[in-house]
């Protein structure tokens, strides 16, 4: 509802939810994560039309984000002071959201909406300064963390000047700035790899299956947040293996 409702300039703080087709407004039942479209099989209740599959996928990693926070996130959270206990798995909650709120609009809408990047960028700064004032981070490690994303946006804003426009947009250089604050030196050159190779990979197979033609774009931010969580993961055994 929030990524449909940016990209459409409409408010997703007040108004009801209505069908994509018929505009009649919804009961909570027809709005239930994924059981609502597996009941009515893909199509609305009231006009039995098809439904974009951007619910059941979205719905799927948003609920897969809370599971993998609760679950496996005792082993990713490991400020144990008081209130970074706290604090931490919330900072990552939320940049989570933000992020598949980010990937979702670029993959179903074609558009980065900056201000979502612009909120991640505010969050971890002062999500970061928290920690310093903690003692759990350090100001020399923050310059550091500046200094990537800076890099990593004047990589892709060269890019962007370089096609002319076609190859990126203003919104993929943007996400490269909240990218390069959240995993600092060396990691944002893994993860931005692994976004390209990634896109690579998904372009290919889209040509082979004509799913796509020459000239035709990939939207990118999809694989760019793939490779930052991939990278969140597995990057300190990449970088130890590759070292």
């Amino acid at each position: 509802m929030v990524v449909m409702r940016t990209v459409e300039s409409k408010s997703w703080v007040s108004g009801r939810s209505r069908c994509d087709h018929c505009h009649k407004q919804l009961s909570w039942y027809d709005m239930v994560p994924i059981f609502s479209y597996l009941l009515y099989r893909g199509r609305s209740r009231c006009c039995h039309k098809p439904l974009s599959i951007q619910y059941p996928i979205v719905e799927l990693l948003v609920g897969a984000l809370f599971v993998w926070w609760i679950a496996v996130g005792a082993f990713f959270f490991r400020l144990a002071s008081h209130p970074l206990a706290t604090l931490q798995p919330l900072y990552w909650l939320l940049v989570g959201v933000v992020l598949i709120m980010i990937a979702a609009s670029d993959a179903f809408y074609g558009l980065i909406p900056t201000r979502y990047v612009y909120f991640g960028v505010a969050t971890t700064l002062i999500y970061r300064l928290i920690l310093i004032t903690g003692g759990a981070y350090h100001w020399a490690d923050l310059g550091e963390s500046v200094a990537t994303a800076v890099g990593a946006y004047l990589f892709f804003y060269s890019l962007r000047k370089m096609t002319l426009g076609k190859g990126m947009g203003e919104g993929d250089e943007v996400l490269a700035l909240l990218i390069g604050l959240i995993l600092g030196w060396p990691k944002t050159l893994l993860g931005i790899w692994g976004g390209f190779v990634l896109g690579a990979v998904v372009g290919v197979l889209a040509l082979m299956t004509g799913k796509k033609k020459f000239g035709q774009t990939l939207p990118f931010a999809p694989f760019m947040v793939l490779g930052l969580l991939l990278t969140l993961l597995w990057g300190e055994k990449i970088l130890h293996y590759w070292g």
